[in-house]
């Protein structure tokens, strides 16, 4: 999980426990703590759901849209920052693994040999499959732009050897990755 993630996941649940604990502080709960924890929760999640009716204006249809806004629209803003944040972070820990674990020194069909050579490594047939039909893929759909020449041969078999990296990456992960590109 990301630093973003982690983040993300606290202050969904500090709300609730901020109910929580100031009930705890002033006495209103003494017994039954799981449950009124439990409480806090869904009630905190139920006030952070609702919407407030503000107004019926005319759609694009000529109907009625009711417009509805409550706390959960600023949740939905702060989660999808969080998300995004999340996706740059791991994008960026993905692209510096690849920098660090694809073999610099071959090139599109030797390390698309490679990774076929080393197939049996997993035991699971179905993983195997996919693997040996996104390489190909990858290899056809490479043939085809090469022969169409929308970019320049070079800059396309880089492209596509990272291409073939995160493939990799997606179905077996870092462990695998290093066992599948392994001399």
């Amino acid at each position: 999980m990301t630093p973003w993630g982690q983040i993300y996941c606290f202050s969904r649940g500090v709300i609730s426990a901020l109910v929580f604990a100031g009930l705890y502080h002033y006495g209103l709960i003494t017994s039954y703590l799981l449950v009124y924890a439990l409480a806090c929760g869904t009630g905190a999640e139920i006030v952070l759901r609702s919407k407030l009716y503000i107004k019926q204006s005319r759609g694009k249809s000529g109907r009625g849209e009711d417009f509805l806004w409550g706390p959960l629209n600023l949740v939905q803003w702060y989660q999808n920052l969080a998300l995004d944040s999340a996706s740059e972070s791991l994008a960026e820990r993905r692209n510096r693994f690849l920098e660090g674990y694809l073999p610099k020194n071959k090139s599109f069909d030797e390390l698309r040999s490679l990774a076929l050579k080393n197939l049996g490594s997993f035991p699971d047939q179905r993983v195997r499959d996919e693997i040996r039909d996104s390489i190909e893929g990858l290899r056809k759909k490479l043939e085809t732009e090469i022969q169409e020449k929308r970019d320049n041969e070079e800059d396309l078999k880089q492209r596509y050897r990272y291409e073939i990296g995160f493939m990799i990456l997606d179905k077996v992960g870092k462990r695998g990755f290093k066992t599948q590109l392994s001399q």
